[in-house]
């Protein structure tokens, strides 16, 4: 898709200037926004499960640190615990 661009003929030969059509720019947005959603999703799922055991205390908290919640929540639950 990114290397399948119009080539804009306004310039001289030796200014090739290389755009993209907005349908091109409309589609590489919405993929950049579905692949940035998808990877910070399951960040903001374990952000969200140490927040709600923050008030507990220290010996009752089921994930001492973030990585071991990660390591947890995949090891319990699978990938389907992030989403």
């Amino acid at each position: 898709l990114l290397h399948r661009r119009r080539r804009n003929s306004n310039y001289s030969i030796n200014e090739e200037v290389i755009t993209m059509t907005m349908g091109e720019r409309f589609a590489v947005a919405q993929t950049v926004s579905i692949v940035a959603g998808t990877m910070c999703y399951p960040i903001d799922s374990v952000r969200r499960r140490l927040m709600m055991q923050a008030g507990q205390p220290v010996e009752m908290r089921k994930y001492a640190n973030s990585i071991h919640a990660f390591r947890t929540i995949f090891i319990e639950e699978g990938m389907r615990g992030f989403y």
